[in-house]
């Protein structure tokens, strides 16, 4: 009989304990909803390369994305373009294309990011002083207008 009693006790106390540490323990990373941006670093045409425009595919959406720098590495105060149309829920994954025209040619890319918050997508050259012009991305956390430093 003691014995019953001891295991019921344990019972009736572990129980509601382990029940209680599962609700307020956290599974896994939690995730901000947040809006998506997009801010074009790269060199324009009139360096001497031969990138002309730059835009981004979001859900089969064009989103034209303005130079945000000159020539000489200034900022144009273009500044980041929102590829959202609303918040995007925490922890989605959203595969972006970015393209530009390099001559008459256009060249693609790809980037997966995870919604954590606001997130900008930066394009930028691999080399700002090279005749090739090739552009690849980063994601940085929030809504980023600034320059890329090369």
């Amino acid at each position: 009989m003691f014995f019953k009693i001891r295991r019921f006790s344990l019972t009736a106390v572990l129980l509601p304990l382990l029940v209680l540490m599962g609700c307020t323990s956290s599974t896994g990373p939690e995730f901000r909803e947040g809006r998506l941006y997009a801010v074009n670093n790269a060199r324009p045409a009139s360096w001497g390369g031969y990138i002309k425009e730059v835009w981004m595919i979001l859900e089969e959406v064009r989103y034209d994305v303005p130079f945000n720098m000159t020539a000489e590495g200034a900022g144009t105060g273009e500044g980041a373009v929102e590829l959202s149309e609303a918040p995007l829920p925490g922890g989605m994954t959203v595969e972006v294309t970015y393209a530009y025209k390099y001559g008459d040619i256009t060249q693609e890319g790809k980037i997966t990011v995870t919604v954590d918050g606001n997130m900008t997508i930066d394009l930028y050259m691999e080399k700002w002083d090279s005749k090739i012009s090739v552009i690849t991305a980063r994601v940085v956390p929030g809504k980023w207008d600034g320059v890329h430093h090369y």
